[in-house]
C-alpha cells in the first residue's frame, strides 16, 4: 500500500474510503478494458516483523495492481488528528531514552503530524490503524475486492473468522502465504526500519506461533490455518539475499497446493508440489509473465 493521507477536512475512515474507492474504480476500468480481475480471491501475508512480507507483495501481488493491500502498519499514517491517537501509558521498549518508563502525558491527544520514526507514535497509533483495518477488510470483502491481507498471524482464532468470512461473502480462493525467518533475523531487520516494532511486540508474536501457547491447543496457528485455505506456500527468507533454501525449509517446509481437480496428498493435505525459496529475479518475471498472460487470456 502507497502511503496514505489525508485530504484537508477529512478523517482517517473518510481517506480510506477514497483509497477503496479509487482502487474499486481501477478494477472496473481493467475490466472494461477487457482484462481478468480476480474479484473474490484473498492472499493472507503471514509472517514476523522484518520477515519480508511487503517485498513479496511487491514482487507477486501489488504489482499487478489489482489487489488491495490491507495492512495495519500502512493505516497507521492516517493517525494524525484522530481521537483515539493518544500517547500510551509507557514509553515503548524500543524508545532510545526512555524505555519502558511511564509516558507523563499518558492518555492525551496527540497533536504532532503521525512520526513512523517516533516510537511512541508507533504504539499509539495502533488502536487508529486496528479500527481502520477492520473497515477495510470488511468493505473489500462486501465487494469482493482482491486483498493481500499483511497480518503476524500469530491468532489463528481471528483468522480462522476471517477465512469463514471471505467464504460467506463468495470469495472462491483464499490462499496463504507463510514467510519464514528465524527470531534474531526479524529482531536484526527490524533494528534497521525507521518504524521499529517494540521488542514486547516481536516476542508475543514469536510466542504465538509456538505450538505450546496455550491458545493453539498443540499446534501451530500455521498448522490450523492450512485446512482452511486453497492454497499454501511457505517462502524462506531466511537466506533471500543469496537466495538459498535454509536446512529447514529443505526437510519440510513445502509449497503446498490443492489442484482445481481437488487433487490432495496423504491424510488429505493439499497435493505438495515443490518446496518454495527465497525469490529471486528470474522467478518473479516468470511468475508475473504468468499471471499478466493468464489476465490477459480470459
Amino acid at each position: 500500500m502507497s502511503e496514505l493521507s489525508k485530504q484537508p477536512g477529512e478523517n482517517a475512515e473518510q481517506a480510506m474510503m477514497r483509497h477503496i474507492n479509487t482502487h474499486d474504480t481501477h478494477l472496473h476500468e481493467l475490466a472494461s478494458e477487457g482484462l481478468h480481475v480476480p474479484r473474490g480471491t484473498a492472499t493472507i501475508m503471514k509472517g514476523l516483523p522484518g520477515s519480508g512480507k511487503s517485498y513479496y507483495l511487491q514482487k507477486h501481488h501489488l504489482s499487478h495492481a489489482t489487489h488491495m493491500h490491507v495492512d495495519v502498519d500502512a493505516l497507521k499514517h492516517l493517525a494524525t488528528g484522530e481521537h483515539d491517537f493518544k500517547y500510551p501509558t509507557h514509553y515503548p521498549d524500543s524508545h532510545p531514552t526512555h524505555p519502558d518508563q511511564p509516558h507523563p502525558l499518558a492518555g492525551q491527544r496527540i497533536t504532532a503530524p503521525y512520526d513512523e520514526g517516533d516510537p511512541v507514535h508507533v504504539v499509539a497509533a495502533h488502536p487508529v490503524s486496528k479500527r481502520l483495518e477492520q473497515k477495510m477488510f470488511d468493505t473489500c470483502k462486501e465487494r469482493r475486492i482482491p486483498m493481500a491481507l499483511d497480518t503476524t498471524g500469530g491468532n489463528h482464532k481471528k483468522w480462522g473468522e476471517r477465512i469463514g468470512a471471505l467464504r460467506q461473502s463468495g470469495f472462491h480462493h483464499v490462499g496463504m502465504v507463510d514467510i519464514r525467518v528465524s527470531k534474531e533475523t526479524s529482531m536484526a531487520r527490524n533494528a534497521g526500519r525507521k518504524r521499529v516494532v517494540p521488542q514486547k511486540i516481536i516476542d508475543e508474536t514469536y510466542a504465538e506461533h509456538d505450538r505450546n501457547h496455550p491458545d493453539n491447543a498443540g499446534k501451530t496457528p500455521f498448522e490450523h490455518l492450512k485446512k482452511m485455505v486453497d492454497s499454501v506456500k511457505v517462502v524462506d527468507h531466511e537466506s533471500r539475499a543469496s537466495g538459498a533454501i535454509t536446512k529447514r525449509a529443505a526437510a519440510g517446509w513445502h509449497n503446498y497446493h490443492t489442484s482445481q481437480n481437488g487433487g490432495s496428498g496423504p491424510n488429505g493435505q493439499p497435493q505438495v508440489t515443490h518446496i518454495a525459496k527465497a525469490s529471486t529475479d528470474a522467478f518473479n518475471v516468470e511468475f508475473v509473465d504468468m499471471v499478466r498472460g493468464y489476465y490477459r487470456s480470459r
